[in-house]
């Protein structure tokens, strides 16, 4: 509600009558108000209303109370002006405060008026002569044509390259200035936003704008897309908003198992055993490394030897590492070929990442009846068979 201020001057006494002499009358009554600021530009603002009342008064001495009335400011005490005999001239001064509301903003200003009055009466000399006096004012709302711009995109984050990332831009006439330019949006990713409007844009309206995004490799790699926008009617630009979509984390492991020994004889024969750990998920993964087997027991793997004391070993996207670990032949093995499973572990913001199971087998070899000693008559046709235990003694080939 506006605020509205009126002023009355009466006698001291409830009839309007003067105490002294012939009375007072009060002629020339005239009132002014004044704002502080000039114009307003946004809802709760401050206003401060400054009301100067002006009057002659003739007649004998005596005293008149001044006493303002506001719907929006309560006064505890009128005052009390001091009036001469004769003529006087007199003037006096009040403010008042009034908080702008959202319903001035749309209006576009405050229309403020006050009225200041003495009531009709009599004196010893004559009847009073009523006087009133009324000033209005206008507070202009000051012209401030602003844009505001934010960004959604759907999905939230992509898997992988190919994605489709629908944007939407969502633009605000913020400001008290109707846009009769076209709305035009400038991303840094797309460059082809559509932005559909009819007719002006008026202060408090938004359209809504699209455009569409494929992600690629490069996305994939660098993890996550960034897309900067701003929106524009004519030279008004709203701020730069930005928006981050994140990929979807999918680590992934694989595991390749090698040997260097394609066969075992007998129980206690060593098989040695490579692995090589892969990533082939879209993020990091970190160590430490392990390969899980109920059989083999690694020894160690190749990030052993690169740990950071402070940082876990990183596996970074398409990297790979190797670990080692040795089988040894039990009585158990003996006779069937003996594969060996194992899948590798590693870790992605402390949750574990598993390959999925790898194997090899390794054959028995049955061992053979060894050759005579007679089908060896050289020092070199003997050490060609060591495998087969065979030794020269002397000029001879024993069987050991």
């Amino acid at each position: 509600m506006r605020p509205k201020t009126f002023f009355i001057i009466t006698g001291i006494l409830l009839s309007g009558l003067l105490l002294t002499g012939c009375g007072i009358d009060v002629r020339g009554l005239n009132l002014t108000i004044k704002a502080e600021p000039v114009f307003f530009t946004e809802a709760g603002e401050e206003i401060t209303f400054t009301y100067v009342v002006e009057f002659d008064s003739t007649g004998g001495s005596s005293y008149i109370n001044l006493q303002p009335f506001s719907e929006t400011m309560v006064y505890s005490n009128s005052e009390s002006v001091a009036i001469g005999g004769g003529w006087n001239k007199s003037v006096r001064t009040w403010t008042d405060v009034y908080t702008v509301t959202d319903e001035d903003v749309l209006a576009g200003k405050i229309v403020h008026s006050s009225t200041v009055k003495v009531g009709r009466g009599s004196t010893c000399c004559g009847p009073r002569k009523p006087a009133e006096a009324s000033d209005t004012i206008e507070v202009l709302l000051g012209e401030q044509p602003e844009l505001s711009l934010t960004i959604s995109g759907t999905p939230q984050t992509f898997p992988q390259a190919g994605t489709e990332i629908e944007y939407e831009f969502h633009v605000l006439n913020s400001g008290n200035v109707e846009f009769k330019d076209p709305i035009v949006v400038d991303d840094s990713l797309t460059h082809q936003v559509d932005c559909p409007q009819e007719g002006p844009l008026s202060p408090g309206d938004a359209i809504l704008c699209t455009a569409t995004y494929t992600t690629t490799a490069d996305d994939v790699w660098n993890f996550f897309i960034i897309n900067k926008a701003t929106a524009f009617a004519g030279e008004i630009r709203s701020e730069q908003t930005e928006l981050i979509i994140w990929i979807e984390p999918q680590p992934a492991l694989d595991l390749a198992i090698t040997s260097s020994t394609g066969y075992f004889v007998e129980v206690g024969n060593p098989i040695d055993f490579n692995y090589v750990i892969t990533n082939i998920g879209n993020v990091v993964v970190v160590g430490p490394f392990e390969i899980i087997s109920e059989t083999v027991n690694t020894s160690h793997c190749d990030s052993d030897y690169r740990i950071d004391h402070e940082q876990p070993f990183r596996l970074e996207r398409g990297e790979s590492i190797t670990c080692q670990g040795t089988y040894w032949v039990t009585a158990a093995d003996i006779g069937e070929p003996f594969t060996h499973v194992a899948h590798a572990r590693g870790f992605h913001v402390e949750k574990i990442v598993d390959s999925p199971e790898a194997s090899i087998t390794i054959v028995f070899l049955a061992p053979t009846e060894p050759p005579k000693c007679s089908q060896y008559q050289s020092l070199e046709a003997c050490e060609a068979r060591t495998s087969c235990k065979w030794v020269m003694e002397k000029e001879s080939c024993v069987n050991k």
